[in-house]
């Protein structure tokens, strides 16, 4: 719990059932404490035309990361960035998917419900040719019925803020 564990492929599918893999291992940057979460700085690795991660390639290469991760009740904005392929799921529902080959690029699943419990994370990436990178992190957010734009209120001094156009007696 708390820890996402990676598996490298051989090839772009980024397969989910038993595959013989090429390296496994705890990534040690995807590291999330085993206190409820809302938002959580995430994980990059760009290994631009390098040797990706463990799997000793550098291209034709997959990867699935896994894990269970313990979120506190809210919203949620969940963030990828990748070249080339990405795919987001939690509890098996997919909430990201860009499984094209395509430069970098960030995609991002917002205002996502997310319970008070554990919860299973996988991300699946996969690198064709050329750069190679993949990010994944995530933020809390305000249930929409809860967010109030700031441009809604004014202040006539800083210990004073008010809703717009509501008189105040100083």
């Amino acid at each position: 719990n708390g820890k996402f564990r990676a598996c490298f492929f051989n090839g772009i599918e980024a397969p989910i059932g038993a595959n013989s893999t090429l390296a496994q291992y705890i990534d040690r940057d995807a590291y999330i404490s085993d206190f409820p979460i809302q938002s959580w700085r995430g994980f990059y690795h760009d290994w631009k035309k390098g040797t990706i991660g463990v799997s000793g390639k550098s291209d034709q290469v997959s990867a699935v990361w896994r894990g269970k991760i313990l979120f506190q009740e809210g919203n949620y904005n969940f963030h990828t960035k990748s070249d080339d392929g990405v795919e987001l799921s939690l509890d098996g529902k997919v909430l990201i998917s860009n499984w094209t080959d395509h430069g970098f690029v960030q995609n991002d699943a917002n205002n996502i419900k997310v319970s008070g419990d554990y919860h299973d994370v996988q991300l699946r990436w996969y690198e064709n040719a050329h750069d190679a990178s993949i990010g994944l992190w995530w933020d809390w957010s305000l249930p929409p019925e809860l967010a109030v734009s700031i441009s809604n209120f004014t202040s006539n001094d800083a210990d004073n803020v008010v809703a717009a156009g509501t008189p105040v007696t100083m």
